[in-house]
């Protein structure tokens, strides 16, 4: 269990020696008797913060609950100037015990839970969750999947869910001090930040996405439209290596039927946040906003495979359609052609010739190069730089295996995109031209492939071809009118090219169709009404996206222009001595390079606020 206080700078700023006084008899009451009797040993006793190992989940959850509870108990008595909030995150995993030190990979996972947990909240990873099931009274909520720091797969995370009944810290900013400050526990358990001027992250539909908690900038698909998820699908075969093939189908099931303009298909980040879950389609409905769940097994086993799948209303939690497909494996594609075929039916969906023609096309007759595919998939998919070589290694397997296989060049090129956007290539430019050479290749193999040209959108618009870029997603989108993230990126160059009212409908369409989005969309919002010229509504928003993710330096900057422009001037300077912080090397004028403004005015606007707030 790693915890520590919020707002502890600020309070220290404020009254060092009453702060130190109250928080070390708080400790006393509080928190070392319960931990003892919860079995808990303390290590770290240092500042605000605390690291303590338990003899089991269920035993560090209920100390952390019981402290919660004590302390938001104590801070209702007290002014809120003198409250101490504690956040606390808690992961399972095996430790070595050095003395009076602690370590281990579980105690960075615990310490980034912790950073992550919301005022007065308990974070625990997906592993105590499942431990204390059932066994805790207070109920706890799935949260979301985070990609951490350092960590190289990611990590499921759920909510003990206390309510909010939590006092919490004082709403006014925080010192410059406290903002500065890294949380004590990422840095005990060994956590290193690397910072630079960050792009946006674009993602393939079949990308995936840490996962934030359900927003509610719009509403969710209305119920009259015709409108699907697609559940992950459960691998039954016995081999659970297998994991890999299994979500695969189901995300080639997503792309296919995201091409269908009659059909509403959520996005692959918000329905697979169900993975590994019981859940009741009623729920997903109303969830997710959709008439319509898909849900199935796979099983492959001995060169065939075995697919069960059934489509749920989920108003009733009727099946309106249930089968099994027991085929060769090389007949893989037809299995799903035969799925997709199905859900159409049963939808009374009418297929153009168009769509009923890419429907019929397969990816690829090889089924050694699918397979290769999509184990590249899941490398890229494991969002660690360190698996870039390894998913390019599969995927230009796939292409040796069958040269036409237009969906490969195409994965092959976002790994170099993806590469470029979040500043890991050694020569961004040379990397940014094989983004889009492999693009041109796989839409010279297939000129209906919807991700290709939206990663020649993505590369022409910070070529600044905003015509070219505009048209290339424009592209995607009717090729795939369910491809979420396209309708952002077309809302994001809309944006640098001064048509900033055009960018709110495509963003509201792709918050309905990802209703689970990431942070990025959010941080698109915030955008539109800074150029549309409400910087207090992108305040609000990029608040939002800070909180999912405090180190993205480019909407930390953003926030400082915002407050500049809403004339909260000491919070902008606030901020602004945080970026520096984060990025030493941050400067106005590299920023305003690497922005793709089509209108000069736009920059010079954006550099006035971030002068204004002391950024040179």
């Amino acid at each position: 269990m790693a915890a520590d206080v919020v707002g502890y700078s600020r309070l220290m700023e404020q009254d060092e020696a009453g702060t130190l006084a109250r928080l070390k008899s708080d400790r006393q009451a509080l928190v070392t008797p319960a931990v003892g009797r919860h079995g808990g040993r303390q290590f770290h006793i240092a500042g605000d913060g605390a690291l303590v190992e338990f003899p089991s989940a269920v035993a560090a959850v209920q100390c952390a609950i019981e402290i919660q509870q004590a302390m938001a108990r104590h801070n209702a008595a007290r002014p809120e100037r003198e409250r101490f909030v504690f956040r606390i995150g808690i992961n399972l995993g095996d430790v070595i015990v050095d003395g009076d030190d602690l370590h281990g990979e579980g105690i960075n996972v615990a310490a980034r839970l912790e950073a992550l947990a919301e005022p007065g909240g308990i974070l625990l990873s997906e592993d105590v969750a499942r431990q204390v099931e059932g066994k805790v009274s207070t109920p706890i909520g799935f949260d979301q999947e985070r990609s951490l720091k350092n960590i190289e797969r990611p990590i499921r995370t759920w909510r003990v869910q206390l309510g909010d009944d939590h006092p919490g810290p004082s709403p006014e900013p925080e010192s410059k001090a406290s903002r500065r400050r890294l949380p004590m526990l990422a840095m005990l358990a060994g956590a290193v930040l690397v910072l630079g001027t960050a792009t946006l992250v674009w993602l393939a539909p079949w990308q995936g996405q840490p996962k934030p908690v359900m927003e509610t900038v719009t509403d969710a698909i209305v119920s009259d439209d015709v409108s699907i998820a697609v559940l992950p699908f459960d691998n039954l075969s016995d081999d659970p290596d297998q994991e890999y093939f299994v979500d695969g189908m189901t995300e080639d099931i997503i792309t296919d039927l995201s091409i269908l303009g009659g059909l509403a298909v959520i996005a692959r980040n918000s329905s697979f946040v169900y993975k590994d879950q019981l859940v009741d389609v009623r729920d997903v409905g109303r969830e997710l906003g959709v008439r319509y769940v898909l849900e199935g097994s796979v099983r492959k086993v001995a060169g065939r495979i075995r697919v069960n799948a059934q489509l749920v209303a989920t108003d009733s939690g009727t099946h309106l359609w249930a089968e099994r497909f027991d085929e060769e494996l090389t007949d893989v594609f037809v299995v799903q052609d035969r799925v997709i075929r199905r859900i159409v039916a049963a939808l009374s969906i009418q297929l153009t010739p168009d769509e009923d023609q890419k429907l019929a096309a397969q990816v690829t007759d090889n089924p050694e190069a699918y397979d290769a595919f999509l184990k590249g998939q899941n490398a890229f998919l494991q969002f660690s730089p360190d698996r870039y070589d390894e998913a390019r290694a599969y995927f230009r397997r796939a292409i040796e295996l069958d040269p036409g296989f237009a969906r490969a060049y195409s994965a092959l090129s976002i790994t170099y995109a993806n590469q470029v956007l979040n500043n890991l290539a050694e020569d961004p430019e040379r990397a940014l031209q094989q983004a889009v050479d492999y693009a041109r290749t796989a839409i010279a193999l297939d000129p209906d492939l919807p991700q290709a040209y939206f990663v020649m959108g993505n590369a022409e618009v910070f070529r600044r071809e905003h015509d070219k870029a505009i048209a290339a997603v424009t592209t995607a989108l009717e090729l795939a009118p369910s491809y979420a993230d396209a309708y952002l990126l077309l809302a994001f160059i809309y944006l640098h090219a001064d048509r900033v009212e055009e960018a709110f409908p495509l963003i509201e369409q792709g918050m309905r169709l990802n209703p689970n989005y990431p942070a990025e969309y959010i941080f698109i919002l915030g955008q539109a009404y800074y150029w549309q010229g409400d910087p207090q509504r992108a305040v609000e928003l990029y608040r939002r996206s800070l909180d999912r993710n405090p180190t993205y330096v480019l909407v930390r900057a953003m926030y400082v222009a915002a407050l500049s422009a809403a004339g909260q001037l000491e919070e902008a300077e606030w901020e602004a001595e945080e970026l520096r912080s984060l990025n030493p090397g941050f400067s106005v004028d590299q920023l305003m390079a690497e922005r793709p403004f089509t209108n000069r005015a736009q920059g010079e606007r954006l550099a006035a606020d971030l002068h204004r707030a002391g950024l040179q």
